[in-house]
């Protein structure tokens, strides 16, 4: 007869899983399906963990961060080499404090009632 895996031991399993999966989805960028194949991990059981797990949830929203710093960097290599699209495209979302936007965003606050009088 075997012999069933204790708590702790299928806990250090689980958490090594994790692990696993959590630098699979580093050098995927986040991606989860490539990320999953890769950890030969289910995406029902990665989701479940993060259903589960507020840790393990908090260690996937921290990559977040990994795959924007990624487009961050290859943007700015794009504008290094000359790329005017890129240029627009980081003052138009990097630099609206200093006045590059297209559009002005008025935040108003206060009483917005508006009153329709019909004449005929």
């Amino acid at each position: 007869m075997q012999k069933k895996p204790s708590a702790i031991a299928q806990n250090k399993r689980m958490a090594e899983r994790k692990k696993i999966l959590l630098i699979a989805l580093e050098n995927h960028l986040g991606v989860v399906t490539p990320s999953c194949v890769d950890s030969g991990i289910n995406r029902q059981e990665h989701y479940q963990w993060i259903h589960d797990d507020p840790e393990y949830a908090a260690d996937v929203r921290a990559l977040k961060d990994v795959s924007i710093d990624f487009a961050e960097s290859a943007i700015h290599k794009q504008i290094s080499e000359g790329s005017v699209p890129s240029t627009i495209f980081y003052l138009k979302t990097m630099g609206k404090s200093r006045g590059y936007v297209e559009r002005q965003e008025i935040d108003i606050e206060g009483d917005l009632s508006l009153q329709v009088q019909f004449v005929e």
